[in-house]
Order: structure tokens, then sequence, then C-alpha cells
């Protein structure tokens, strides 16, 4: 139950990136999502981080370790328009078809955009004193995949959705270090491994499309606990700081005092971060990003969205639009209480 917990407030992180502003297709941010924490292909030619890395303490002789990497792994949606409608999808539709930014069949718009699927990976629990001095490995992947949704205006076949994600692999790699009296060092390293493909000029996302968006790690400790690395009792703080983070920021989760969770995100937090603040939880308000500046500067974006941009933002992943839909139902209290909260934090 407590790792549910954790996952949901990971979640909110995770889409924060994903679509914090809902622009509609017209403008760069809706094709191009922007993302915190991503991990580019292996030898990439940009110049991009390719791994991250945590490291915090764990206190417990017999402590064992359990982990949860996750990522999105993001899709291609193309939007292309036959040369002439048809009965039927043909069987040779692409030399039939030109793409388009967007076409719209009666109140529906539909446009070439990005989607995402969320990935997540379970190693096995392991125990800590195994793993000193032995770094152990799990490697992953997804594969290639690809579908065809045809559109049909009139019972005719006059568009087509084609939906493309490249094949991504990755490790996750673990690795114990005693550093005192029933004290451990954790070292986790998330990487992607996937060997850059050779993609079309014409695609567009091309060098988006095998990285690791929104990447993250939760942690869960058995027969022993974490530090937080953030604010170490005073006889661990030398130890705490000797914890070196790339890409990644490591906080206690779950419930205070508990000590069995962290969440390790590219978003800094506090120790024991909450997805709703109590007042507003309160009113029985859905899951948001942070319940302050965040939240209140995507109420004000939508609600500045023209009715044209709110139909083509309808056409987007299911994501997209849940976040449009919860933040229209905001009564003015919460729009409030938002604000309030906002200029506290």
């Amino acid at each position: 139950m407590i790792f549910e917990r954790v996952k949901k407030i990971a979640d909110a992180m995770l889409y924060q990136g994903y679509v914090l502003y809902p622009d509609r297709g017209a403008t760069i941010k809706c094709p191009k999502r922007c993302t915190s924490g991503t991990l580019y292909p292996a030898g990439n030619s940009f110049g991009k981080p390719d791994q991250m890395q945590v490291q915090c303490l764990v206190v417990g002789e017999a402590a064992k370790i359990s982990i949860a990497a996750r990522f999105l792994h993001l899709l291609n949606r193309d939007i292309f328009k036959l040369d002439s409608p048809a009965d039927t999808l043909p069987q040779d539709w692409q030399q039939q078809a030109t793409p388009v930014a967007s076409i719209q069949i009666g109140e529906t718009v539909y446009q070439t955009s990005q989607e995402a699927v969320q990935r997540e990976i379970r190693p096995s629990t392991r125990s800590l004193q195994a793993m000193v001095g032995n770094a152990q490995h799990d490697a992953f992947s997804f594969s290639l995949a690809s579908d065809v949704e045809p559109i049909e205006d009139d019972g005719r076949c006059v568009a087509v959705v084609q939906r493309s994600q490249s094949s991504v692999t990755g490790d996750v790699e673990i690795m114990g270090e005693v550093i005192g009296d029933h004290v451990f060092k954790l070292t986790l390293t998330l990487r992607n491994t996937t060997h850059r493909s050779e993609l079309p000029a014409s695609r567009r996302e091309g060098r988006l499309e095998q990285v690791f968006a929104s990447a993250h790690l939760i942690l869960g400790v058995e027969e022993g606990h974490f530090v937080s690395t953030i604010d170490p009792p005073p006889e661990w703080a030398t130890l705490a700081a000797t914890c070196q983070n790339r890409g990644l920021w490591p906080v206690l989760a779950g419930d205070p005092p508990d000590q069995h969770y962290m969440l390790a995100t590219p978003v800094i937090l506090h120790d024991y971060p909450q997805i709703n603040s109590p007042q507003i939880a309160s009113q029985g308000s859905a899951d948001c990003f942070d319940e302050t500046d965040i939240d209140e500067m995507l109420a004000m974006r939508v609600m500045t969205m023209t009715d044209q941009e709110i139909k083509e933002l309808q056409s987007t992943d299911e994501p997209a639009w849940q976040i449009l839909q919860r933040t229209e139902s905001n009564s003015l209290e919460r729009r409030k209480a938002l604000h309030r909260s906002s200029k506290v934090n």
C-alpha cells in the first residue's frame, strides 16, 4: 500500500515534465515533449547523459533491497491524408497518402504529436550484504512497435493514424559498500544502453525516440532503514555527505517517520512529499503535481485556451486530456486555495 502511494507521487512528477502546458499541436511544445530526467542512447552524438546514479545510506546488517526503475517510452503519432477516399484502407496506403500536421473530420481534430507509454522494471529483492563489492545487473528491453488506425468520414477511409515506437534497451546496476557498523552505501545506476539506430531525416522526433523520459527510481528496504540524504541525523551526517547523486534527487517517501522507502527523481523534493496538501485534499481534489505554483500556472494556462485549442488537445493522448478535464473541473474555491498555497510556498 505504501509503495503504491509512492508510485502516485512519482506519477505526478512523471507527467509534470511530460505535459505541463497543454499547448495545441501547432506549437513546438506539444509535438516535442519537454521532460526532465531524460536519458539518451549510449554514445549519442548530442553529448547528453545516458545514465543517472543515486547513492544513499542503508542501516541494517540483514537489509534487503527492492527497486522499481520507471520512465516514459516515447511514441510518435503521425497523421497521413489519403490522396483519395477509399472504402477500406489500401494495403499500399503509404504510397497513396501524404503526411499532414493535422486533419479535422467533423468535430474531431487529429494531429501529429507525441505520446508515451509508462515502463517499469522491477528487479527481484536482493540481500544488500550479498551485493557488497559485487555489482549486480538487470538488463531489460522493449521491442519496436507500430500500429495503424484508419480515420473514416461518411463510412469511407480518408486518413490514417500511424503510431510507431522505437526499441530501447537498458540496465539497472545495484551495488553495496560497507562504510560503518551495519551501515551500507547503496549505489544504483540506471543506464540507457540503446545503440541509436539511423532514422530517416524526415522523422523530426528521431533524436527523442529512443530516450528514457522522466526517468526515476523507487527504493524499498526490509530488515533495515534508509537515512535521509538531505536531513540526516547528526550521527550519520558525515557519511551521508559522501553520497554522490547524478541526475536524481533521493528523498524519504511514505508517511513520516517511516524510513523504508525512498523516491529518487530528477525534480528536487523534500523528504516525505505528498500529492495533496491536507487542506486541499479534504476537498476531494484529484491528484496534482505539487498543489502550488506549478498547478496554479497550469490552471491559468488551461483557462486561456480557445475552443479550437481544447478540441485539438482532446485528440492527443489520454494523460494530457485527463489533465485538462481535471483542471477545468476545479471549483473557484479550489483555484483560490491553489493561489494561497502558491503564495505560501
